[in-house]
């Protein structure tokens, strides 16, 4: 019908003598195929377009595709889907695929936009890459108002098949590093997983070694694990508290003491700390009470502080040089002699040496001159050596006795 009716407005406009075509051309006026991707078992929905339509009332289109690569599985019509004419396959698996409109009851339409939404499955054995979608139609059944044809381009697209998305979750390694993933965003700062904690850089990188964290020290060990308690490193041993932080000065754990350094190494040996001499262990335990080191004897106090001087310890007198060594034998202070055991402690009373007796008063100053003990005299040379025999002082003469007893 469409045709005769040419025919005739062919042959009148012939007989006028007057220039005109039956095919009118919309510029730039296509049926546009879109371009979508998808992974093997996704569906993707593909657009069929109009642009740039100058008015009609009439198409139909016919869509292709591989069937080895796509199934399709649902059409929708959100345009031209008004009419007395609006049809498409009532079989998805039609291959070519038709969608029809007809509507010449309410002139040309000029609409732009989408003629369908074609859902199709990519199948599991998809090849990776881009899989044709067509659009065809016979110029015939594209035409205006007038039932003049309207030429409009066909213009493909495809489906392009990608390589499945990898969501990565958990530990990754990556060129630049161990990252972790939480629903495929690399985590960054401190992160705490299995109980255990580790520091991931800007970028996601996991750091390890000694890392300096909001002007703090932590050390990460080769897994990345954030340490804790006592570590070797580097041939020093080092404190991190239960958060982690490298501890630096005197540290108490338990009954013990130690000391770290500011660099938090652990001390060893006598340390100066504060104005006063500390001695810690090969364990870095500070050490109190006595302690010998070669042949030489040193006190320290509770606190753990070397003492010198006079020390009066377990009811007895001891006294230490100022480089805290225990002092024995003759001890001379000022003016004044001691004599202090072979272990240290302060004499008093009589004491025999090399085969001479000497007298230490209770302060344990050596005596000199004229003693008297009970009802007895005594006479101590100003060497402290106890008189015996016959001995002349001040050109007088006196004799003492085998016990140095002055005999009358």
């Amino acid at each position: 019908m469409k045709k005769t009716v040419a025919i005739v407005l062919s042959a009148i406009l012939l007989i006028v003598a007057i220039p005109f075509s039956t095919v009118f051309a919309g510029e730039g006026a296509a049926f546009t195929v879109g371009e979508v991707s998808g992974e093997r078992g996704q569906e993707v929905v593909v657009p069929i377009t109009v642009s740039n339509n100058p008015g009609i009332v009439s198409f139909r289109l016919l869509i292709g595709y591989d069937s080895d690569v796509l199934e399709l599985v649902a059409c929708e019509r959100p345009a031209f889907n008004e009419g007395d004419g609006v049809g498409s396959s009532k079989d998805y698996t039609d291959n070519p695929y038709y969608i029809t409109w007809v509507d010449t009851l309410n002139g040309n339409n000029t609409a732009n936009g989408t003629v369908a939404n074609l859902t199709f499955k990519i199948k599991a054995g998809a090849p990776l890459g881009d899989s044709a979608v067509t659009v065809t139609f016979d110029p015939d059944d594209v035409y205006d108002a007038n039932y003049d044809n309207v030429a409009f381009a066909a213009e493909n697209g495809n489906v392009t098949v990608t390589a499945p998305t990898i969501v990565r979750d958990g530990w990754v390694l990556e060129s630049d590093g161990w990252k972790y993933y939480k629903n495929d965003v690399a985590q960054t700062g401190w992160l705490f997983v299995n109980n255990t904690w580790y520091f991931l850089k800007d970028d996601g990188v996991m750091v390890t070694g000694w890392q300096y964290i909001g002007n703090t020290w932590y050390y990460m060990n080769e897994g990345g694990a954030m340490t804790t308690g006592w570590q070797y490193i580097g041939g020093a041993y080092y404190y991190l508290n239960e958060s982690g932080a490298m501890q630096t000065g005197w540290l108490q754990l338990g009954d013990t003491w130690y000391y770290l350094y500011e660099g938090g190494s652990m001390a060893t040996g006598w340390q100066y700390i504060g104005g006063t001499y500390y001695y810690l262990a090969e364990s870095g335990a500070m050490q109190t009470g006595w302690l010998q080191l070669g042949g030489t004897w040193y006190y320290l106090s509770a606190g753990g502080g070397m003492v010198t001087g006079w020390q009066y310890i377990g009811n007895t007198y001891y006294y230490f040089a100022a480089s805290g060594a225990m002092h024995t034998g003759w001890l001379q202070l000022g003016n004044t002699w001691y004599y202090m055991h072979p272990g240290g402690a302060m004499a008093t009373g009589w004491v025999r040496l090399d085969g001479t007796y000497y007298y230490l008063n209770d302060s344990g100053a050596m005596h000199t001159g004229w003693l008297q003990l009970g009802n007895t005299w005594y006479y101590m040379h100003p060497g402290g050596a106890m008189a015996t025999g016959t001995v002349n002082l001040g050109g007088n003469v006196y004799h003492f006795d085998g016990s140095g007893a002055w005999i009358p």
